[in-house]
């Protein structure tokens, strides 16, 4: 846990749980919010307490931290979701050379199985 974070804990102004999850808010990581949908995140600035992510219809949105440990959901670095935002160039060069290797990629993002329509929403 970064320095920033731990003295937030020690003044009180975020708890351990809160935290853990803003850590893995780090810029340009990705994340989700149940209005919003997918975002990246563009600030985790400490000493004004905010998070600033871009999402498609809503660039620049600033969360307090409390409330984006409270309302952001992470997403790992290697989800199709993630992959799309960082880097979407290779998840279409990925799905005109190798197909099945974009299908296994969606799939592991959904831990081993997913729905035809989470599927399509993926691609």
């Amino acid at each position: 846990m970064t320095d920033e974070l731990k003295k937030l804990i020690e003044t009180g102004k975020l708890n351990g749980s809160q935290a853990a999850i803003l850590e893995k808010l780090s810029p340009d990581s990705a994340c989700a919010h149940k209005s919003w949908g997918i975002g990246r995140v563009k600030e985790l600035d400490t000493v004004f307490g905010r998070l600033v992510v871009d999402f498609p219809a809503k660039e620049g949105h600033s969360f307090d931290l409390v409330f984006a440990a409270q309302s952001l959901q992470p997403i790992p670095p290697d989800h199709i979701a993630a992959r799309k935002i960082s880097d979407l160039a290779s998840v279409k060069s990925l799905a005109k050379e190798k197909p099945l290797d974009l299908l296994r990629l969606v799939l592991n993002s959904h831990g081993g199985s997913a729905l035809a329509d989470e599927i399509a929403a993926d691609l």
